[in-house]
């Protein structure tokens, strides 16, 4: 039986950006500390599976202050030592935008009844598997939450 080849969304980009950093990462498995833009995406992500999953739960959503609370102790356990900020991407500036957003995604969560939340998918064909992750599914769509 052959080796199954994981392959994601973000395998792919990266390959198709630069073959190189492609190499370095997933071949060579050199590791980097966290980007300011990695940290600030788990976090918000991390924010909305807590709102959402309360939902599923059978649950009220959270109110936006819970969320916010919520975001805020997710940006701060997910900083750490050597993370890469760029010069506008100070703490600080990551919690206003991610404040902000949750506002805006708050509106959106409260109209949606939720049926999934980081749902990981899996496709296997031909020695390849596709691996991913269902930012958020209702009955009737599938949406790719972006900060």
């Amino acid at each position: 039986m052959s080796e199954i080849r994981k392959v994601s969304f973000s395998k792919i980009n990266t390959f198709n950006t630069c073959q190189r950093k492609y190499r370095y990462i997933y071949v060579d498995k050199i590791k980097r500390p966290p980007s300011s833009a990695l940290i600030f995406g788990s976090s918000s992500h991390e924010a909305q599976e807590f709102a959402y999953g309360e939902q599923l739960l059978g649950k009220e959503r959270p109110t936006i202050e819970t969320q916010k609370e919520f975001f805020a102790d997710a940006l701060d356990k997910n900083i750490q030592e050597g993370i890469e900020y760029t010069a506008e991407d100070d703490r600080d500036r990551l919690q206003a935008h991610g404040l902000k957003a949750l506002t805006d995604y708050d509106k959106i969560g409260r109209a949606t009844t939720p049926i999934g939340v980081e749902t990981e998918v899996k496709f296997e064909d031909e020695g390849f598997e596709l691996v991913g992750r269902l930012d958020l599914e209702t009955a009737t769509e599938i949406v790719d939450l972006k900060f």
